[in-house]
């Protein structure tokens, strides 16, 4: 029987959450698009034994910290297929985007981050938490002086909300937020940070404020 597929995988244990169906049986695939599934007999130019193997749609991590090679390599390991630095993002997301072109094994996104962007308007030397490469963003810099205290004037949180817009239009696909290490900034700060979401139709990714041990009064605080 000739090859109809570029691959198959055979005999494995297919989830289809569209269908919501689970079975025994093979998939065939043409230039990377899911052509066949189900428990015909069908050959392709290869064919991988998926036998006692789960076959799934490829798990999307919405948090992940570690944005580089050696990370993404394990994140496929794991059946992690795009990894999305959406918490606390970046302060340039042109620069963080080219940095990765051609050199990660997952699809990748970030969000426009409201630490660093504030870290950078502020000043702050920041305190590095972890550096694994030398791509964009791959520093956590979380701040430690007029970032984290510092109630923003007006023309700061005007610069603030420039930056977190041109990162929207500049591909970000969220907002990114992390109150609790940013307790200078004001409800007043925060409620422009999610206008200019609201406008671009962007979610928001947000490490709430802490308030003791109330836990439901995070949402109140924050």
């Amino acid at each position: 029987m000739p090859a109809k597929y570029d691959l198959v995988l055979k005999r494995g244990i297919i989830i289809d959450p569209e269908r919501e169906i689970e079975l025994v049986g093979n998939v065939g695939v043409n230039n990377g698009v899911i052509e066949y599934l189900g428990n015909n007999d069908v050959t392709g130019f290869k064919e991988l034994d998926c036998t006692d193997l789960i076959i799934s749609p490829g798990f999307i991590d919405l948090h992940s910290h570690g944005q580089d090679p050696e990370n993404y390599a394990i994140q496929v390991s794991d059946g992690v297929t795009s990894a999305l630095e959406l918490e606390y993002g970046t302060d340039d997301v042109e620069a963080w985007y080219s940095s990765r072109k051609g050199k990660a094994c997952v699809n990748y996104g970030v969000s426009v981050g409201h630490i660093p962007v504030r870290t950078t308007i502020m000043d702050d030397p920041g305190g590095e938490i972890t550096r694994t490469s030398e791509l964009k963003g791959e520093i956590i810099r979380l701040p430690i002086a007029d970032g984290a205290n510092k109630p923003a004037s007006k023309l700061e949180i005007k610069r603030i909300n420039e930056m977190i817009e041109n990162g929207l239009k500049n591909g970000a696909v969220a907002v990114g937020m992390g109150i609790a290490y940013t307790p200078g900034a004001s409800w007043w700060e925060i409620l422009e940070v999610f206008k200019i979401a609201a406008k671009y139709d962007a979610v928001c990714h947000v490490h709430m404020r802490g308030w003791g041990p109330n836990t439901p009064n995070d949402a109140v605080e924050g």
